[in-house]
């Protein structure tokens, strides 16, 4: 986002905050307001871009590393927020060839608001597999949707605020539900910043209601005029010790071409 229409998003939040400051968020700004901010605090505003991303998983054998280009795009006739997201390797070499796409198109999803697919060598050209975006893991314990980054806005809504602190800071947490079964987590307690709603932590859980990942967003970093979340780390709830570290290690603004984000074109491309 310019420099200038984030102030000026900035600004208005805090106008409607009013006198009472940043605990009176139930008064004028709207629970979509709220996600908007979180998601705009994360992700970079481009219409297409590209992420090289090192993944670093502890193990008791010992730390596993990956890289990995995530490629953004915006398609407007798509639902959400149009983006289409799509994850390659670089690094193992075992791994190269493996790509996982994830969309939010009706037609492609065959009805589901969003959905995910795999393509790996051993499959045809053209016809990947289509995965669960929350319970399919790219490496480490990062699923696809915690790789591509989750997004608040439009796929989920706010059950309840709860004015508190998190690590001694002010804090204020959210209990999101998600609006469509094909939503990767069904349920997430989300904590931001009060003033900028910018996130914490999050923890996400099973249809359940069984915690499975704490997410820390540790780091934020600017492009330009533009903020997104350079290093977030998640620790597996269900195995203790499993941690895994992404970092991003470099950002290209570039207009990237359909054809690396049509499901039938996997593998040929």
């Amino acid at each position: 986002m310019k420099l200038a229409k984030r102030v000026f998003f900035i600004l208005s939040l805090l106008v409607l905050l009013g006198p009472f400051g940043a605990w009176s968020l139930s008064e004028g700004v709207s629970d979509e307001q709220i996600l908007q901010a979180a998601d705009r605090a994360r992700t970079l505003e481009a219409d297409s871009f590209a992420m090289t991303v090192e993944i670093t998983a502890q193990r008791p054998s010992g730390p596993q590393q990956a890289t990995v280009r995530t490629l953004f795009k915006k398609f407007p006739g798509d639902g959400g927020d149009g983006f289409r997201t799509r994850i390659e390797f670089l690094k193992p070499a075992s791994m190269q060839g493996q790509i996982f796409l994830t969309v939010q198109n009706k037609k492609l999803c065959q009805g589901d608001k969003s959905c995910s697919f795999f393509w790996g060598p051993n499959l045809l050209p053209g016809q990947p597999l289509k995965v669960s975006a929350g319970s399919t893991t790219v490496f480490g314990d990062s699923s696809v949707a915690e790789t591509a980054g989750i997004r608040f806005a439009g796929n989920y809504v706010i059950k309840a605020k709860k004015e508190t602190s998190l690590n001694d800071q002010p804090a204020l947490a959210l209990s999101l539900i998600a609006t469509d079964p094909s939503v990767a987590f069904q349920q997430v307690t989300l904590w931001v910043k009060p003033n900028s709603f910018q996130p914490i932590q999050a923890e996400l859980f099973a249809l359940s209601g069984q915690p499975l990942d704490r997410v820390l967003y540790q780091e934020y970093a600017r492009q330009g005029d533009d903020q997104y979340l350079r290093r977030q780390e998640i620790e597996n709830l269900l195995y203790q010790g499993s941690v895994t570290q992404l970092t991003v290690l470099q950002v290209e603004i570039k207009e990237l071409p359909d054809q690396l984000f049509l499901p039938d074109q996997l593998g040929k491309s």
